[in-house]
Formats: structure tokens, C-alpha cells, sequence
């Protein structure tokens, strides 16, 4: 009996597991994030920067 069916379904839910866990980690990455510069989340402290670079120009 060959392993190959076994392997290739090992490795999908390896990737499956994987997917689910990445993108679980950007939308709390990103719910996290209260400061936003151009569509980028950046720290208060880069964000408070930016915003006295802009209202000293």
C-alpha cells in the first residue's frame, strides 16, 4: 500500500493549519492596531511624529 495518499493529506492540513493560523495572527495584528499612517499600521510613537510633522507644516 503506498503512503503517498497519507503523505499528501498530512501535508494539506499541515497547510490548512497553517493558513488558519497566519491569518488569525493579521487580523488580531491588526485589530490591535489603533494608529494608521497610508494604509499602514505604525506605533503611537510614529504615529504622534507624523502627526507633529504635519501640523508644524
Amino acid at each position: 500500500m503506498s503512503t503517498w495518499p497519507a503523505a499528501i493529506a498530512c501535508l494539506s492540513l499541515a497547510a490548512t493549519v497553517g493558513s488558519v493560523a497566519w491569518f488569525t495572527w493579521q487580523a488580531r495584528r491588526i485589530t490591535a492596531t489603533r494608529y494608521w499612517l497610508d494604509g499602514e499600521p505604525v506605533s503611537r510613537a510614529e504615529f504622534e511624529a507624523a502627526a507633529r510633522k504635519q501640523a508644524a507644516s
